[in-house]
């Protein structure tokens, strides 16, 4: 299959828990949070190159089903450097995972790899406490009302 006549959908890439040395990464399809491919990097900044292991699921299950390195984008390991290797690695195996680069959504930083992307649900949790005190006077009335 051609990469420029692939079905547009989005997945993402959330880095996991490492293992090994190396630093892990799942993709999932976003819209229904399907396992596409698993992704091991190790980066080497001497040699300026990424290392990788690649399973794709259902088909991939002890040893990786693709395994090789590419170039590392400058000489830090940093989120941009994580970022661009993802998307080589995706570019270069498009055709065995079945998803395009072009519709891959990298999450790293300080976004959980729990599939939760709603941020204000996460903010809301420590507001409510702020909130509490102030607006939720009524709300602390018919609690008692009801008890």
């Amino acid at each position: 299959m051609s990469k420029r006549h692939r079905k547009h959908e989005t997945v993402l890439a959330e880095r996991i828990a490492d293992a090994a040395g190396f630093e892990m990464f799942r993709f999932v399809r976003e819209a229904d949070e399907t396992l596409r491919a698993t992704l091991a990097l190790q980066p080497d900044l001497a040699a300026r190159k990424v290392a990788y292991g690649l399973w794709r699921a259902g088909e991939d299950t002890l040893d990786p089903g693709a395994t090789g390195s590419v170039k590392c984008l400058g000489s830090a390991w940093d989120d941009d450097a994580r970022e661009d290797a993802i998307r080589r690695v995706v570019y270069r195996h498009e055709d065995e995972l079945r998803f395009a680069e072009e519709g891959l959504e990298v999450l790293l930083g300080e976004e959980p790899a729990d599939g939760d992307d709603d941020d204000e649900s996460d903010d809301d949790d420590e507001s409510d406490d702020d909130d509490e005190s102030d607006d939720d006077d009524e709300s602390d009335d018919d609690e008692s009302d009801d008890a």
